[in-house]
């Protein structure tokens, strides 16, 4: 199990670039509702920039995005030429601490299957924002039907968890089970939980949730 800016990873996402349309469309207005036009957001994970270009149609100027594969930042770059679209080298975000207004993480965690590198990830997020600031995470929790299920059990002792699974192509997702994503982000305090309906890479319907959090001011 690898951080996503593992090579492997990063292979990975390099080969279904220009393909992968990204599945999950959270709730991107409802950032209207808690902060300014001008605030400052982060997307870390931004792939070809889906999110960040929804936030600029809704009139938000101050947008950067950081993803570990070129090839998404590439396409990133051709289809919204207007964005700033930054490479993630590592474990560290390259950004100050305290900088941030809001931090995007939609779709980033079912790529990292390590309970350590998820940890890392959320601190990471906690030291950019400034306090009172807004981490905005959707993501994919454990899902009830027979196929998940039976895969969640045949990947789990090669994997080291339920819920890993491996993906065609050779990446690795993870689907979260609540009290786990209530526990990683425990310093900050939930603003709104929300359900949302997705699909998976391969087209299938997969239930997915949006959290609105809150770094304590």
């Amino acid at each position: 199990m690898q951080h996503p800016a593992s090579k492997d990873q990063i292979a990975y996402w390099d080969a279904v670039a220009s393909a992968h349309d990204c599945t999950l469309q959270p709730p991107l207005e409802l950032f209207t509702n808690y902060l300014p036009k001008d605030a400052k957001i982060l997307d870390f994970g931004c792939g070809y920039g889906r999110s960040l270009a929804g936030l600029s149609a809704l009139g938000f100027t101050d947008l950067t995005g950081f993803d570990p594969s070129p090839a998404m930042l590439e396409r990133g770059r051709r289809e919204h030429p207007g964005l700033d679209l930054r490479p993630l080298a590592s474990k560290e975000l390259p950004v100050p601490d305290a900088c941030a207004d809001a931090v995007l993480l939609v779709g980033v965690l079912t790529a990292v299957a390590e309970d350590d590198d998820q940890r890392g990830l959320v601190a990471a997020i906690f030291r950019v924002l400034r306090p009172g600031g807004l981490l905005l995470l959707c993501d994919f929790p454990l899902q009830n039907d027979a196929r998940n299920r039976e895969r969640y059990e045949r990947f789990a002792a090669k994997c080291g968890r339920y819920g890993v699974f491996e993906v065609t192509g050779g990446g690795l997702a993870r689907h979260h089970d609540p009290a786990w994503l209530a526990e990683l982000t425990g310093g900050f305090k939930r603003l709104e939980t929300l359900p949302l309906s997705a699909v998976t890479l391969t087209g299938k319907p997969a239930e997915a949730v949006c959290l609105i959090l809150r770094k304590p001011a």
